[in-house]
């Protein structure tokens, strides 16, 4: 999103007492702020979908299996690689969101069903929500026509992969 010159929360990380709502919608934090993403965002779309004025949200898909390939990498060398203090706000994501901490193929294949099952139901007749399928790849195009603006001259990035590129 900063390539794009949008104000991008570098984490979402401070949003993880809004999923069980035993804390109260930071508004300072959504303020200092265009675009969030990463979890808990995924799980929270209905509380901000009431807070902002004119929403948009990108929502990335990719096949279950894919995913649990994905999943099974960040509970374990994704998350082995960070330090002590990020590893344990890592932790302290997945049990909120999950409700693990340690890779679980069944609960996640239940999270991830129940969870697009709820988003295409959500989205369905909406103009603000775009689809991306992360297993097709993902470039400017789509984003920048969603949002309005240039495409940069730039290849769109790519972190957090299991390969490490």
């Amino acid at each position: 999103m900063s390539v794009l010159g949008i104000r991008s929360a570098p984490t979402s990380a401070e949003l993880i007492g809004m999923l069980d709502r035993s804390e109260a919608l930071d508004r300072r934090f959504l303020a200092r702020h265009d675009a969030f993403f990463d979890n808990p965002i995924p799980f929270l779309f209905e509380q901000l979908d009431e807070v902002f004025d004119d929403p948009r949200f990108v929502i990335t898909w990719r096949p279950e299996d894919d995913w649990l390939r994905s999943m099974r990498w960040l509970f374990g060398p994704g998350l082995d690689r960070l330090d002590q203090p990020t590893r344990q706000l890592g932790d302290r994501v997945h049990q909120a969101v999950y409700g693990i901490t340690a890779f679980d193929a069944d609960v996640l294949t239940d999270v991830h069903r129940a969870h697009y099952a709820k988003l295409r139901d959500w989205s369905a007749e909406r103009e603000d929500t775009l689809w991306l399928d992360v297993s097709q790849g993902l470039d400017w195009q789509p984003l920048c026509e969603f949002i309005g603006c240039d495409q940069p001259a730039e290849r769109f990035p790519r972190e957090n992969s299991a390969s490490g590129g």
